[in-house]
């Protein structure tokens, strides 16, 4: 874990000093509890997680999430989501927002909102029996990291709500809602997802082989329709049904990245616009290439330069 602090040689000695207290206390909590434990807390675990993640794990199932999820690919029935590889997807914002108010991110999803874990406060008593500790000093150096990681996903809340929203007052998480982010922002991928994961990178660089030879084409309908101001309007449909939700009614930014500006981390030429939608990008939009025609994906490149600033 990495706290965010100015590179100054002081700060710098801050990290250190976290980090190390980090390190001394995932080995302490290892001891303390061993493996044994650990597996019935987490089977699908494989690396000690940070002890606000174990606390988030604690909530995960007290608020009868695995009736819907589960943590392997492999286990449980088909129905059920998987979280497998979780771990590192998505940005600490979308998470929050998404256990807020699910169907703002996902309009046909049946999960229910989580947005009462913001009114429960982290609780000190509890860790005595998450991690079968109970000297003070053991309790307290376990509570101290929880609220340092708290601290850190706090901050990087505040600053995206800042980003996006000038007057935005700065405020302090230290709730369930936070260690549950934690736990899900941890969970690593079994050897059975990177494999679906490896085999499934191979199909996707041959589909955008296919696709990068329909934009180079001359007469590719995404090439022509994102040229064509008449496409404009359709695009214009289009954003406000797939993208609005992540970018804003107007496209200058709320989850996902302002659109009407001139930064543009994955380029903003027709054909990086058509690798985005087409791909997503790396934890955060996903892919529209199941869900959107070559025809449609033109129009919406046309809106979208319509909406940047010259």
């Amino acid at each position: 874990m990495c706290v965010k602090l100015k590179t100054t040689h002081h700060h710098t000695m801050k990290i250190v000093t976290i980090s190390l207290l980090i390190t001394l206390a995932a080995t302490f909590i290892s001891m303390r509890y061993g493996s044994q434990e650990r597996v019935e807390l987490s089977s699908f675990s494989e690396t000690e997680p940070s002890p606000l993640a174990v606390y988030g794990e604690m909530v995960f199932k007290q608020e009868g999430c695995l009736k819907c999820h589960t943590l392997h690919v492999n286990q449980g029935r088909s129905s059920k989501v998987s979280l497998d590889g979780y771990g590192g997807m998505r940005s600490i914002y979308w998470f929050y927002a998404m256990l807020n108010d699910p169907k703002a991110l996902m309009y046909a999803t049946k999960m229910p909102s989580f947005a009462h874990l913001d009114d429960k406060q982290l609780s000190k008593y509890r860790i005595p029996t998450l991690f079968d500790v109970s000297k003070p000093e053991e309790i307290d150096s376990i509570w101290n990291l929880m609220l340092v990681e708290s601290e850190e996903i706090s901050n990087d809340l505040n600053a995206y709500q800042l980003d996006i929203n000038k007057n935005h007052i700065y405020q302090k998480h230290t709730t369930e809602m936070i260690a549950l982010i934690a736990f899900l922002n941890q969970i690593p991928a079994s050897a059975e997802r990177k494999r679906l994961d490896s085999l499934a990178n191979v199909k996707l660089h041959y589909e955008m082989a296919v696709w990068e030879e329909r934009y180079k084409n001359s007469d590719s309908l995404i090439l022509q329709l994102s040229k064509k101001k008449s496409s404009i309007q359709e695009g214009k449909f289009l954003f406000e049904s797939n993208c609005v939700v992540c970018h804003g009614q107007k496209g200058q930014g709320n989850i996902g990245p302002n659109l009407t500006d001139q930064v543009w981390i994955y380029g903003n030429s027709n054909a990086d616009l058509m690798r985005t939608i087409v791909n997503g990008t790396e934890n955060g939009m996903p892919g529209h290439r199941y869900t959107l025609t070559p025809e449609e994906i033109g129009k919406l490149i046309a809106y979208l330069q319509s909406i940047q600033s010259k």
